[in-house]
Protein backbone atom coordinates (compact mmCIF):
# COMPACT_ATOMS: atom_id res chain seq x y z
CA UNK A 1 0.00 0.00 0.00
CA UNK A 2 1.71 3.69 -0.73
CA UNK A 3 0.21 6.97 -0.08
CA UNK A 4 1.13 9.43 -2.63
CA UNK A 5 2.98 12.94 -1.65
CA UNK A 6 -0.17 14.99 -3.08
CA UNK A 7 -2.49 13.47 -1.35
CA UNK A 8 -0.88 14.20 2.15
CA UNK A 9 -0.52 17.92 1.13
CA UNK A 10 -4.25 17.73 0.72
CA UNK A 11 -4.87 16.35 3.55
CA UNK A 12 -6.12 17.55 6.86
CA UNK A 13 -3.43 17.91 9.39
CA UNK A 14 -3.97 14.72 11.28
CA UNK A 15 -3.45 12.54 7.96
CA UNK A 16 -0.26 14.37 7.76
CA UNK A 17 0.55 13.45 11.88
CA UNK A 18 0.05 10.13 11.05
CA UNK A 19 2.28 9.83 8.20
CA UNK A 20 5.57 11.48 10.28
CA UNK A 21 4.61 9.32 13.31
CA UNK A 22 4.40 6.04 10.69
CA UNK A 23 8.14 7.55 9.45
CA UNK A 24 9.63 7.43 12.57
CA UNK A 25 8.38 4.57 13.83
CA UNK A 26 11.21 1.33 13.82
CA UNK A 27 11.19 -1.77 13.81
CA UNK A 28 13.99 -4.32 14.45
CA UNK A 29 14.86 -7.63 13.04
CA UNK A 30 17.37 -8.92 15.26
CA UNK A 31 18.98 -8.42 18.04
CA UNK A 32 21.08 -5.47 18.17
CA UNK A 33 20.01 -4.45 14.27
CA UNK A 34 19.23 -0.89 13.55
CA UNK A 35 16.40 -1.76 12.30
CA UNK A 36 14.08 -0.40 9.56
CA UNK A 37 11.25 2.55 9.08
CA UNK A 38 7.50 1.69 9.48
CA UNK A 39 6.98 4.02 6.23
CA UNK A 40 9.57 5.28 3.90
CA UNK A 41 9.58 8.19 0.93
CA UNK A 42 9.69 6.74 -2.43
CA UNK A 43 11.44 7.92 -5.79
CA UNK A 44 8.20 8.34 -6.96
CA UNK A 45 6.53 10.56 -4.37
CA UNK A 46 4.66 7.87 -2.42
CA UNK A 47 5.46 6.79 0.63
CA UNK A 48 5.69 2.53 1.22
CA UNK A 49 4.93 0.02 4.40
CA UNK A 50 8.13 -1.71 5.04
CA UNK A 51 5.94 -4.14 7.46
CA UNK A 52 4.15 -6.51 7.37
CA UNK A 53 1.05 -7.15 9.84
CA UNK A 54 -0.98 -4.71 11.91
CA UNK A 55 0.09 -0.99 12.52
CA UNK A 56 -1.99 1.22 14.56
CA UNK A 57 -2.16 5.34 14.35
CA UNK A 58 -4.44 6.23 16.97
CA UNK A 59 -7.92 5.32 15.93
CA UNK A 60 -6.58 4.16 12.24
CA UNK A 61 -5.70 0.49 11.59
CA UNK A 62 -3.54 -0.55 8.65
CA UNK A 63 -3.32 -4.43 7.53
CA UNK A 64 -0.28 -4.37 5.24
CA UNK A 65 0.05 -7.53 3.39
CA UNK A 66 3.39 -9.45 2.75
CA UNK A 67 4.53 -7.61 -1.22
CA UNK A 68 3.70 -11.29 -2.88
CA UNK A 69 -0.16 -10.72 -2.12
CA UNK A 70 -1.43 -9.24 -5.46
CA UNK A 71 -4.11 -6.08 -4.57
CA UNK A 72 -7.85 -6.56 -5.58
CA UNK A 73 -9.45 -3.04 -5.31
CA UNK A 74 -7.47 -0.54 -7.36
CA UNK A 75 -4.08 -2.16 -7.75
CA UNK A 76 -3.35 -0.92 -4.34
CA UNK A 77 -5.47 -2.33 -1.94
CA UNK A 78 -7.19 -5.79 -0.10
CA UNK A 79 -10.90 -5.70 -0.19
CA UNK A 80 -11.36 -5.61 4.00
CA UNK A 81 -13.54 -8.88 4.42
CA UNK A 82 -13.36 -12.17 6.47
CA UNK A 83 -10.77 -13.48 4.61
CA UNK A 84 -8.35 -11.01 4.53
CA UNK A 85 -8.83 -11.12 8.52
CA UNK A 86 -8.17 -14.27 8.57
CA UNK A 87 -4.83 -14.18 6.28
CA UNK A 88 -3.67 -11.39 8.89
CA UNK A 89 -4.30 -13.64 11.90
CA UNK A 90 -1.99 -16.54 10.14
CA UNK A 91 0.93 -13.62 9.26
CA UNK A 92 0.50 -12.32 13.07
CA UNK A 93 0.89 -15.85 14.20
CA UNK A 94 3.69 -16.65 11.84
CA UNK A 95 5.99 -12.95 13.32
CA UNK A 96 5.21 -14.31 16.45
CA UNK A 97 6.55 -17.39 16.06
CA UNK A 98 9.63 -15.86 14.05
CA UNK A 99 10.48 -13.38 16.95
CA UNK A 100 10.65 -16.00 19.37
CA UNK A 101 12.99 -18.23 17.28
CA UNK A 102 15.77 -15.48 16.90
CA UNK A 103 14.91 -14.13 20.75
CA UNK A 104 13.20 -11.06 19.91
CA UNK A 105 9.95 -11.45 22.01
CA UNK A 106 8.10 -8.33 22.25
CA UNK A 107 11.34 -6.16 21.83
CA UNK A 108 11.31 -5.34 18.18
CA UNK A 109 10.53 -1.57 18.36
CA UNK A 110 13.03 1.06 18.47
CA UNK A 111 11.74 4.22 19.38
CA UNK A 112 8.11 5.33 18.88
CA UNK A 113 7.68 8.78 17.75
CA UNK A 114 11.40 9.69 18.43
CA UNK A 115 14.11 7.28 16.00
CA UNK A 116 17.01 7.84 18.97
CA UNK A 117 14.48 6.48 22.00
CA UNK A 118 15.40 3.55 23.64
CA UNK A 119 13.80 0.60 22.62
CA UNK A 120 10.54 0.07 23.49
CA UNK A 121 7.72 -2.52 23.27
CA UNK A 122 4.78 -2.64 21.05
CA UNK A 123 1.60 -1.83 23.00
CA UNK A 124 0.03 -4.26 20.61
CA UNK A 125 2.50 -7.05 21.93
CA UNK A 126 1.87 -6.46 25.40
CA UNK A 127 -2.16 -6.64 25.33
CA UNK A 128 -1.96 -9.36 23.20
CA UNK A 129 0.73 -11.58 25.74
CA UNK A 130 -1.80 -10.15 28.42
CA UNK A 131 -4.88 -11.88 27.04
CA UNK A 132 -3.20 -15.60 26.13
CA UNK A 133 -1.52 -15.23 29.41
CA UNK A 134 -5.28 -14.53 31.18
CA UNK A 135 -6.67 -17.30 29.17
CA UNK A 136 -3.90 -19.66 29.81
CA UNK A 137 -3.01 -19.28 33.36
CA UNK A 138 -6.06 -17.44 34.77
CA UNK A 139 -5.83 -13.90 37.53
CA UNK A 140 -3.27 -13.82 39.63
CA UNK A 141 -2.68 -15.66 42.84
CA UNK A 142 0.73 -14.94 45.38
CA UNK A 143 3.01 -17.87 45.01
CA UNK A 144 5.35 -16.05 48.07
CA UNK A 145 5.01 -17.13 51.61
CA UNK A 146 5.89 -15.66 54.92
CA UNK A 147 6.85 -17.23 57.76
CA UNK A 148 6.25 -15.14 61.37
CA UNK A 149 6.58 -16.62 65.22
CA UNK A 150 3.28 -17.83 66.59
CA UNK A 151 1.13 -16.49 64.02
CA UNK A 152 -2.34 -17.97 62.69
CA UNK A 153 -0.98 -20.58 59.84
CA UNK A 154 0.23 -23.67 59.79
CA UNK A 155 3.00 -24.51 62.06
CA UNK A 156 6.41 -24.69 59.78
CA UNK A 157 8.03 -27.81 62.27
CA UNK A 158 11.04 -28.26 60.44
CA UNK A 159 12.11 -24.29 60.49
CA UNK A 160 10.73 -24.46 64.15
CA UNK A 161 13.00 -27.11 65.43
CA UNK A 162 16.24 -25.96 63.15
CA UNK A 163 15.77 -22.18 64.68
CA UNK A 164 14.39 -22.97 68.38
CA UNK A 165 15.79 -24.19 71.15
CA UNK A 166 13.17 -26.56 72.91
CA UNK A 167 12.39 -26.64 76.94
CA UNK A 168 12.90 -30.31 78.01
CA UNK A 169 10.40 -32.52 80.40
CA UNK A 170 11.53 -34.51 83.08
CA UNK A 171 10.88 -37.70 80.40
CA UNK A 172 13.23 -35.91 78.29
CA UNK A 173 10.53 -34.78 75.48
CA UNK A 174 11.25 -31.66 73.95
CA UNK A 175 8.62 -28.53 73.89
CA UNK A 176 8.41 -25.82 72.29
CA UNK A 177 7.34 -21.97 74.06
CA UNK A 178 7.59 -20.75 70.30
CA UNK A 179 6.66 -21.73 67.19
CA UNK A 180 7.49 -20.35 63.22
CA UNK A 181 3.97 -20.41 61.26
CA UNK A 182 3.75 -19.96 57.46
CA UNK A 183 1.27 -18.34 55.39
CA UNK A 184 0.39 -17.33 52.07
CA UNK A 185 1.25 -13.20 51.65
CA UNK A 186 -1.87 -11.65 50.13
CA UNK A 187 -1.73 -8.17 51.49
CA UNK A 188 -0.68 -7.11 47.37
CA UNK A 189 -2.22 -9.96 45.59
CA UNK A 190 -5.82 -8.27 45.80
CA UNK A 191 -4.68 -5.03 44.28
CA UNK A 192 -2.14 -6.91 41.47
CA UNK A 193 -4.87 -8.70 40.01
CA UNK A 194 -7.48 -6.02 40.42
CA UNK A 195 -4.76 -4.47 38.09
CA UNK A 196 -4.41 -7.42 35.80
CA UNK A 197 -8.03 -7.39 35.13
CA UNK A 198 -8.38 -3.78 34.38
CA UNK A 199 -5.42 -4.09 31.79
CA UNK A 200 -6.92 -7.66 30.23
CA UNK A 201 -10.59 -5.70 29.95
CA UNK A 202 -8.93 -2.36 28.68
CA UNK A 203 -6.66 -4.42 26.29
CA UNK A 204 -9.60 -6.74 24.83
CA UNK A 205 -11.98 -3.37 24.52
CA UNK A 206 -9.39 -1.50 22.22
CA UNK A 207 -9.06 -4.69 20.54
CA UNK A 208 -12.26 -5.12 20.26
CA UNK A 209 -13.11 -1.92 18.91
CA UNK A 210 -10.61 -2.39 16.30
CA UNK A 211 -12.11 -5.58 14.65
CA UNK A 212 -9.08 -7.50 15.80
CA UNK A 213 -9.98 -9.55 19.17
CA UNK A 214 -12.33 -12.21 17.59
CA UNK A 215 -11.49 -12.42 13.72
CA UNK A 216 -7.52 -11.74 14.14
CA UNK A 217 -6.55 -12.82 17.26
CA UNK A 218 -9.19 -15.28 18.00
CA UNK A 219 -9.76 -14.39 21.61
CA UNK A 220 -13.34 -14.64 22.93
CA UNK A 221 -15.57 -11.31 23.46
CA UNK A 222 -15.90 -11.87 27.68
CA UNK A 223 -12.69 -10.64 28.05
CA UNK A 224 -14.14 -7.32 27.47
CA UNK A 225 -16.09 -7.77 30.85
CA UNK A 226 -13.30 -9.15 32.82
CA UNK A 227 -13.18 -5.74 34.53
CA UNK A 228 -15.22 -2.61 35.07
CA UNK A 229 -12.26 0.13 35.95
CA UNK A 230 -9.95 1.30 33.58
CA UNK A 231 -5.88 0.86 35.37
CA UNK A 232 -6.13 4.51 36.02
CA UNK A 233 -9.27 4.47 38.24
CA UNK A 234 -6.94 1.88 40.53
CA UNK A 235 -4.35 4.26 41.30
CA UNK A 236 -1.91 6.51 39.87
CA UNK A 237 1.26 5.28 37.83
CA UNK A 238 3.82 5.73 40.21
CA UNK A 239 1.83 3.81 43.24
CA UNK A 240 0.98 1.25 40.64
CA UNK A 241 4.66 0.90 39.51
CA UNK A 242 6.17 1.07 42.97
CA UNK A 243 3.17 -1.96 43.98
CA UNK A 244 3.89 -4.00 41.29
CA UNK A 245 7.48 -3.71 41.51
CA UNK A 246 7.20 -4.65 45.34
CA UNK A 247 4.78 -7.46 44.32
CA UNK A 248 8.09 -9.13 42.01
CA UNK A 249 10.69 -8.84 44.13
CA UNK A 250 8.91 -11.15 46.20
CA UNK A 251 8.02 -13.25 43.73
CA UNK A 252 9.57 -16.28 42.99
CA UNK A 253 6.87 -17.98 40.39
CA UNK A 254 8.07 -17.52 36.64
CA UNK A 255 4.48 -16.99 35.39
CA UNK A 256 3.63 -14.32 38.11
CA UNK A 257 6.99 -12.66 37.27
CA UNK A 258 6.30 -12.55 33.48
CA UNK A 259 2.92 -11.35 34.28
CA UNK A 260 4.26 -8.57 36.61
CA UNK A 261 6.74 -7.40 33.86
CA UNK A 262 4.08 -7.17 31.37
CA UNK A 263 2.32 -4.94 33.57
CA UNK A 264 5.08 -2.91 34.66
CA UNK A 265 5.80 -2.78 31.15
CA UNK A 266 1.78 -1.31 30.08
CA UNK A 267 2.03 0.82 33.08
CA UNK A 268 5.58 2.32 31.89
CA UNK A 269 4.13 3.37 28.64
CA UNK A 270 2.63 6.87 27.52
CA UNK A 271 0.05 8.19 28.11
CA UNK A 272 -1.46 6.24 30.95
CA UNK A 273 -4.99 4.92 30.49
CA UNK A 274 -5.78 6.87 27.37
CA UNK A 275 -4.32 4.50 24.57
CA UNK A 276 -6.53 5.07 21.13
CA UNK A 277 -6.39 8.69 22.04
CA UNK A 278 -2.98 9.78 22.12
CA UNK A 279 -0.68 6.50 21.72
CA UNK A 280 0.95 7.70 18.83
CA UNK A 281 2.08 3.76 16.71
CA UNK A 282 1.88 0.01 18.12
CA UNK A 283 1.95 -2.94 16.37
CA UNK A 284 1.45 -6.48 15.60
CA UNK A 285 4.00 -8.34 13.27
CA UNK A 286 7.32 -7.47 12.21
CA UNK A 287 9.55 -6.01 9.20
CA UNK A 288 11.86 -6.63 7.05
CA UNK A 289 9.59 -9.67 6.59
CA UNK A 290 13.01 -10.99 4.23
CA UNK A 291 14.20 -12.19 7.22
CA UNK A 292 10.75 -14.31 8.04
CA UNK A 293 11.21 -15.72 4.78
CA UNK A 294 14.86 -16.75 5.67
CA UNK A 295 13.59 -18.53 8.56
CA UNK A 296 10.44 -20.12 6.84
CA UNK A 297 12.45 -21.83 4.14
CA UNK A 298 15.23 -22.69 6.53
CA UNK A 299 12.50 -24.76 9.34
CA UNK A 300 10.48 -25.97 6.18
CA UNK A 301 13.36 -28.00 5.07
CA UNK A 302 15.17 -28.81 8.35
CA UNK A 303 18.43 -27.47 8.20
CA UNK A 304 21.79 -28.98 9.68
CA UNK A 305 22.83 -26.18 11.53
CA UNK A 306 25.93 -27.47 12.95
CA UNK A 307 27.37 -28.37 9.87
CA UNK A 308 26.41 -25.22 8.28
CA UNK A 309 27.89 -22.98 11.05
CA UNK A 310 30.85 -24.93 9.92
CA UNK A 311 30.56 -25.09 6.43
CA UNK A 312 30.19 -20.49 6.84
CA UNK A 313 33.67 -20.88 9.18
CA UNK A 314 35.18 -22.58 6.32
CA UNK A 315 34.14 -19.48 3.94
CA UNK A 316 35.45 -16.89 6.04
CA UNK A 317 37.77 -15.13 4.23
CA UNK A 318 41.63 -14.78 4.96
CA UNK A 319 43.94 -12.44 5.05
CA UNK A 320 48.01 -13.05 4.55
CA UNK A 321 49.84 -9.42 5.43
CA UNK A 322 53.14 -7.92 5.50
CA UNK A 323 54.20 -7.51 9.48
CA UNK A 324 55.57 -4.02 9.05
CA UNK A 325 51.73 -3.07 8.36
CA UNK A 326 50.99 -3.80 11.70
CA UNK A 327 54.60 -2.23 13.23
CA UNK A 328 55.90 -5.55 13.81
CA UNK A 329 58.91 -7.22 12.72
CA UNK A 330 59.14 -6.93 8.84
CA UNK A 331 60.12 -10.74 8.22
CA UNK A 332 56.94 -12.41 9.43
CA UNK A 333 53.54 -12.40 7.80
CA UNK A 334 50.50 -11.94 9.85
CA UNK A 335 47.66 -14.14 8.92
CA UNK A 336 44.33 -13.04 9.80
CA UNK A 337 40.84 -14.53 9.50
CA UNK A 338 38.05 -11.80 8.86
CA UNK A 339 34.34 -11.95 9.26
CA UNK A 340 31.74 -11.93 6.74
CA UNK A 341 31.37 -15.47 5.52
CA UNK A 342 29.60 -16.86 2.60
CA UNK A 343 25.52 -17.82 4.60
CA UNK A 344 23.66 -19.69 2.06
CA UNK A 345 20.02 -20.48 3.83
CA UNK A 346 19.84 -24.08 3.22
CA UNK A 347 21.67 -26.55 3.00
CA UNK A 348 19.33 -30.20 2.61
CA UNK A 349 20.59 -33.53 3.14
CA UNK A 350 18.36 -35.92 1.05
CA UNK A 351 17.62 -39.74 1.95
CA UNK A 352 20.17 -40.94 -1.53
CA UNK A 353 23.37 -39.33 0.22
CA UNK A 354 23.73 -36.19 -1.94
CA UNK A 355 22.30 -32.74 -1.15
CA UNK A 356 20.73 -29.68 -1.91
CA UNK A 357 22.15 -25.90 -1.86
CA UNK A 358 18.95 -23.53 -1.53
CA UNK A 359 18.75 -19.79 -0.90
CA UNK A 360 15.06 -18.09 0.58
CA UNK A 361 14.84 -15.01 -2.21
CA UNK A 362 11.86 -12.51 -0.94
CA UNK A 363 11.56 -11.25 -4.38
CA UNK A 364 8.43 -10.89 -6.67
CA UNK A 365 9.81 -10.26 -9.91
CA UNK A 366 7.02 -8.98 -12.32
CA UNK A 367 7.01 -11.16 -16.54
CA UNK A 368 5.77 -8.82 -18.91
CA UNK A 369 5.67 -8.74 -22.72
CA UNK A 370 5.71 -5.78 -25.87
CA UNK A 371 4.73 -6.45 -29.07
CA UNK A 372 6.81 -3.91 -31.64
CA UNK A 373 5.30 -2.88 -34.85
CA UNK A 374 6.80 -5.71 -36.52
CA UNK A 375 5.20 -7.90 -34.76
CA UNK A 376 8.10 -9.01 -32.58
CA UNK A 377 7.15 -10.29 -29.21
CA UNK A 378 9.36 -9.31 -26.02
CA UNK A 379 9.29 -10.39 -23.45
CA UNK A 380 11.23 -8.55 -20.04
CA UNK A 381 11.90 -9.56 -15.93
CA UNK A 382 12.29 -6.91 -13.35
CA UNK A 383 12.62 -7.14 -9.86
CA UNK A 384 14.46 -10.64 -9.46
CA UNK A 385 17.71 -11.44 -7.92
CA UNK A 386 20.67 -9.42 -9.10
CA UNK A 387 23.82 -10.35 -10.87
CA UNK A 388 26.36 -10.69 -7.29
CA UNK A 389 22.97 -12.59 -6.02
CA UNK A 390 23.65 -15.53 -9.00
CA UNK A 391 27.22 -15.35 -8.21
CA UNK A 392 26.95 -15.59 -4.57
CA UNK A 393 24.54 -18.56 -4.99
CA UNK A 394 27.13 -20.56 -7.43
CA UNK A 395 29.47 -19.95 -4.72
CA UNK A 396 28.03 -21.71 -2.30
CA UNK A 397 27.44 -24.89 -4.61
CA UNK A 398 31.31 -24.64 -4.80
CA UNK A 399 31.26 -24.50 -0.91
CA UNK A 400 28.74 -27.02 -0.24
CA UNK A 401 31.02 -29.36 -2.33
CA UNK A 402 33.90 -28.65 -0.95
CA UNK A 403 33.00 -28.78 2.57
CA UNK A 404 30.79 -31.88 2.02
CA UNK A 405 33.76 -33.84 0.38
CA UNK A 406 35.14 -35.96 3.33
CA UNK A 407 31.39 -36.95 3.79
CA UNK A 408 31.03 -38.95 0.14
CA UNK A 409 28.07 -36.02 -0.32
CA UNK A 410 27.83 -34.06 -3.92
CA UNK A 411 25.15 -31.35 -5.02
CA UNK A 412 22.03 -32.38 -6.63
CA UNK A 413 20.44 -28.92 -7.04
CA UNK A 414 20.95 -25.39 -6.11
CA UNK A 415 17.46 -23.19 -6.11
CA UNK A 416 16.57 -19.80 -5.13
CA UNK A 417 13.33 -20.32 -2.89
CA UNK A 418 10.76 -17.27 -3.94
CA UNK A 419 6.90 -17.37 -2.43
CA UNK A 420 4.20 -17.65 -5.38
CA UNK A 421 2.38 -14.13 -5.65
CA UNK A 422 -1.24 -14.53 -5.81
CA UNK A 423 -4.62 -12.55 -4.47
CA UNK A 424 -5.17 -13.97 -0.55
CA UNK A 425 -8.39 -15.89 -2.11
CA UNK A 426 -6.47 -17.84 -4.36
CA UNK A 427 -6.48 -21.25 -3.91
CA UNK A 428 -3.36 -23.62 -2.95
CA UNK A 429 -2.11 -26.05 -5.27
CA UNK A 430 -0.15 -28.82 -4.58
CA UNK A 431 2.95 -29.89 -4.29
CA UNK A 432 3.15 -26.78 -3.04
CA UNK A 433 6.52 -26.51 -4.69
CA UNK A 434 6.55 -25.67 -8.45
CA UNK A 435 10.08 -25.24 -10.14
CA UNK A 436 8.92 -22.42 -13.28
CA UNK A 437 12.79 -21.59 -14.71
CA UNK A 438 16.19 -21.45 -13.65
CA UNK A 439 18.69 -18.98 -14.14
CA UNK A 440 22.55 -19.96 -15.36
CA UNK A 441 25.78 -17.69 -15.71
CA UNK A 442 27.27 -18.42 -19.10
CA UNK A 443 31.11 -17.73 -18.11
CA UNK A 444 31.01 -19.90 -15.63
CA UNK A 445 29.66 -23.06 -17.99
CA UNK A 446 33.23 -23.90 -18.89
CA UNK A 447 34.55 -24.17 -15.37
CA UNK A 448 34.61 -27.75 -14.08
CA UNK A 449 33.79 -28.94 -10.39
CA UNK A 450 36.52 -31.71 -9.80
CA UNK A 451 34.92 -34.19 -7.35
CA UNK A 452 37.79 -36.53 -6.54
CA UNK A 453 35.67 -37.97 -3.26
CA UNK A 454 33.76 -39.54 -6.17
CA UNK A 455 33.48 -43.37 -7.63
CA UNK A 456 34.91 -42.51 -11.12
CA UNK A 457 36.49 -39.29 -10.43
CA UNK A 458 32.78 -37.35 -11.57
CA UNK A 459 33.79 -34.01 -13.13
CA UNK A 460 30.59 -31.67 -12.23
CA UNK A 461 29.88 -28.04 -13.39
CA UNK A 462 28.01 -24.90 -12.06
CA UNK A 463 24.27 -26.01 -12.48
CA UNK A 464 21.60 -23.97 -13.26
CA UNK A 465 19.75 -21.61 -10.50
CA UNK A 466 16.52 -23.02 -10.25
CA UNK A 467 13.50 -20.71 -9.88
CA UNK A 468 11.26 -22.26 -7.30
CA UNK A 469 8.27 -21.09 -6.10
CA UNK A 470 6.65 -22.00 -2.69
CA UNK A 471 3.01 -21.64 -1.72
CA UNK A 472 3.43 -19.23 1.36
CA UNK A 473 0.08 -20.02 2.82
CA UNK A 474 0.81 -23.20 3.01
CA UNK A 475 5.07 -22.78 4.16
CA UNK A 476 3.20 -20.61 6.60
CA UNK A 477 0.60 -23.27 7.96
CA UNK A 478 3.93 -25.80 8.59
CA UNK A 479 5.67 -22.90 10.08
CA UNK A 480 2.83 -22.43 12.94
CA UNK A 481 1.04 -25.30 12.76
CA UNK A 482 -2.16 -23.23 12.41
CA UNK A 483 -4.47 -24.45 9.14
CA UNK A 484 -6.94 -22.02 7.04
CA UNK A 485 -9.82 -24.04 5.59
CA UNK A 486 -8.61 -23.70 1.72
CA UNK A 487 -4.95 -24.34 2.23
CA UNK A 488 -2.76 -27.52 2.97
CA UNK A 489 0.26 -27.77 4.71
CA UNK A 490 3.92 -27.83 2.99
CA UNK A 491 5.13 -31.44 2.13
CA UNK A 492 9.18 -31.11 2.13
CA UNK A 493 9.19 -34.38 0.48
CA UNK A 494 6.98 -33.66 -1.97
CA UNK A 495 9.07 -29.71 -2.98
CA UNK A 496 12.45 -31.81 -3.12
CA UNK A 497 10.68 -34.05 -5.61
CA UNK A 498 9.61 -31.11 -7.66
CA UNK A 499 13.25 -29.55 -7.77
CA UNK A 500 15.13 -32.99 -8.47
CA UNK A 501 12.64 -33.26 -11.41
CA UNK A 502 13.43 -29.57 -12.16
CA UNK A 503 17.17 -30.44 -12.23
Amino acid sequence: MAVSDRDAADASRPAQAIIDALCAYRFVSSPGAKGSMALSRTDDGCYRFNFVGIIMVRDCVFYVFPKFVTPDIDGKFVAPDDTARARMAMLVSVCERYRRRVGLGTMDVDGAIDPTAPARESMADLYRALLVDYLRDGTYHARKRTWTRDGTGEIDWERTMGCTDPLVNENGEPAYASTWTRQRAVDDEAIVKRIQQAYVAQGAQWFDRARMLTDVLRLPRQLCDISRQAPADIMDRARMRATLARARHQEFSTRNRRLIDLLLALTDQQPFGTLEQHHAVTHLGTAPFAHVWEDICQDLFAINARRMRAMHERSRPTWSMDARLFGLDGSTTVRIDTPNPLRTDVICELEDGTIGVMDAKYYVPSFTRSVDHMGVVSCRIDGQPAQPALIKECLYQLLAETSYAGHGRTVRFNAFLLPTPGTIRDKSVEPYAHVRGSIELDFLTPISLHNTWHPGDRKTGFLPILYCQIDPWAAFSAYTGLFLGDNGTFDKDAAIRALLNGA
